[in-house]
């Protein structure tokens, strides 16, 4: 299995993002690039492309704190829309969109 298709089996059983340590992997399924957009970003402002990890596949890969909480979305590069993260069973709605 290559290591694009093993991420996104791993994403798919345990979830988005992939934890190890401090490394916090987020993965996406789709045909064109994303970016990662944070509050630890400044949301829109510096968002994060995703490189590719194989056909189809996207990744970034983010070294933080053990303890830290983070709000996060992707968004489509081309459009500037939000996607959402489907991969992600701990969504929640703040009241921001």
């Amino acid at each position: 299995m290559k290591q694009g298709e093993s991420l996104l089996q791993r994403v798919r059983e345990a979830g988005n993002p992939l934890i190890n340590g401090r490394s916090a992997t987020f993965v996406w399924h789709g045909k064109t690039r994303p970016s990662l957009i944070s509050d630890l970003h400044a949301w829109e402002v510096d968002p994060r492309p995703l490189a590719r990890a194989g056909k189809d596949i996207w990744a970034l890969t983010l070294e933080l704190p053990a303890d830290t909480y983070l709000e996060y979305d992707f968004l489509d590069s081309a459009s500037g829309e939000r996607l959402g993260d489907p991969f992600n069973p701990n969504r929640i709605f703040n009241g921001i969109e």
